[in-house]
């Protein structure tokens, strides 16, 4: 299967990167799929959505640090895996089509939210808040943590730029509640 990859490639360079990547990461990957969807016939199927998803976005990808890779590998492996349940079992799980609330509540919350990450003096309690927020939330603001543009995360996730802002300030939001909740 790694041949039918790196064909999908032209530079040695990104081919290089790309078999390591493989190596280090598909069980992983596996490992991800299989405890998302629970249906050991569907892992194999996921983990080449994931690395042709990865392989589409390569000259995206930042190879900064092996933490790095991982998260977003992870994050691609698990939307992957839960795009593939929604279309097996034709059940939307997701609105896609959530509304923009207007831009007064949006620069409010903006503007609280980034004061109040500055007064946080442990970033772990952030981490962990985000850790336990719903996946569609906490993917993008981890992507967005790691320097991805707007597009770039629309791009990995498959879902449409507005859709990723949107995720992007109720996450906040949500964050900046569980944040405060904390600090109280």
């Amino acid at each position: 299967m790694l041949s039918f990859y790196l064909s999908m490639l032209d530079d040695i360079e990104d081919q290089n990167k790309f078999t390591k990547l493989y190596h280090d990461y598909r069980l992983l990957m596996l490992y991800i799929a299989n405890k998302v969807t629970n249906n050991s016939s569907w892992v194999e199927d996921i983990v080449q959505d994931a690395f042709c998803n990865i392989i589409e976005n390569f000259d995206k990808l930042k190879f900064e640090s092996d933490k790095k890779t991982r998260a977003l590998v992870s994050i691609i492996t698990e939307n992957c895996a839960l795009n593939f349940i929604k279309r097996e079992s034709r059940i939307k799980i997701m609105d896609e089509d959530e509304t923009i609330d207007d831009y007064y509540t949006y620069n409010r919350y903006e503007n609280s939210f980034e004061s109040s990450i500055v007064n946080v003096i442990y970033t772990e309690d952030i981490i962990n808040a985000i850790d336990t927020m719903d996946f569609k939330y906490a993917a993008p603001i981890k992507m967005q943590a790691f320097g991805y543009s707007i597009e770039e995360i629309s791009d990995f996730l498959k879902i449409p730029p507005s859709t990723v802002k949107t995720r992007l300030r109720r996450g906040k939001q949500k964050l900046l509640a569980k944040v405060s909740d904390k600090d109280e």
